[in-house]
Order: C-alpha cells, then sequence, then structure tokens
C-alpha cells in the first residue's frame, strides 16, 4: 500500500489543523499547572530600588568564585566564592518559591569558614526555589541568586 494514494489533500489539511489545536490546547494546559505569585507584596516599591540591586550583584560579581547550591538527601548546601573563606559576612539567604510563597524560607547568613552554608533538606517541598544571598562586608553590600529546584517530595516540619 501507497501512503501517498490514501492521504488526500484535504485529509492532510486536517491532520494539520488537529496537531496545531492539539499542541494549543497541550501549552493552555502546561500554563495553567504553574500559578506564579508576586514575590513579595510590596514589588513595586522594590522595583524602585533596583540599581541599589544592579550595584550589588557587581560587588559580588567581583568577588570571583562561584555560587552553588546543590541538595542531596539530608541537606541543601549553598556555597559561596572562595575569597568568602574566613569572613563572618552579616546578612540573609533567602529561598523564594513562586508558585507558592508559603513555601519562602529566610535565614541569617552564617557561614561557615569554608564560604558555605548547609540547611536540612526537611525544610524544603519539591519544585524551584530563587535563592537569594544578601550580605554585607567591611561596609560593602553584595547580593547573589540562583535558581534551584528540590527534586524529591520531603515533608514541611
Amino acid at each position: 500500500m501507497n501512503i501517498r494514494k490514501h492521504l488526500h489533500w484535504g485529509n492532510a489539511i486536517v491532520l494539520v489543523f488537529a496537531i496545531f489545536i492539539g499542541t494549543v490546547v497541550f501549552r493552555i494546559y502546561l500554563s495553567v499547572q504553574n500559578f506564579p505569585e508576586l514575590v513579595t507584596p510590596d514589588y513595586y516599591e522594590l522595583e524602585l530600588a533596583h540599581q541599589e540591586v544592579i550595584d550589588k550583584t557587581d560587588n559580588a560579581r567581583r568577588l570571583g568564585g562561584t555560587f552553588e547550591v546543590s541538595a542531596d538527601d539530608e541537606q541543601v548546601r549553598v556555597r559561596f566564592p572562595n575569597t568568602l573563606m574566613g569572613e563572618k559576612p552579616e546578612g540573609t539567604i533567602v529561598f523564594y518559591r513562586a508558585s507558592d510563597s508559603s513555601l519562602d524560607r529566610s535565614y541569617p547568613m552564617d557561614i561557615s569558614p569554608e564560604a558555605e552554608q548547609r540547611f536540612p533538606i526537611a525544610d524544603f517541598r519539591k519544585g524551584t526555589y530563587k535563592v537569594k544571598a544578601e550580605w554585607t562586608l567591611a561596609g560593602r553590600a553584595y547580593l547573589l541568586e540562583k535558581e534551584f529546584t528540590v527534586w524529591k517530595e520531603n515533608p514541611i516540619r
């Protein structure tokens, strides 16, 4: 059997429309599954201070090194640039959950001499977080951000 004899041009048009409509319906389904909220209630006021955020990010970029967030079965590890080894910066580490603000977590910055801080994995639910570390050291402000995903479901304490 030759498929060209059975696939008429009218049938081909119907097939293309069906695939297009199926794709649109699938995309709509995916978009309805994500319920992003404004990360903070005072979003617009924070937007006005955006230049300050840019300056803090530039300061952190000048430190060099990498900002890493990783997890295993027991803990989430936030690793700061090596230039912070042995330093005691003052600040906060915030885990923002865009899909559910009740799952946001905020911790005071208390990094080890190896420039890392650990958190119990049980504090986090499965999903994507935006990790935001903001601190001051020697009168200069710094900001680092990174997306991080918890792949395993954990019961909230």
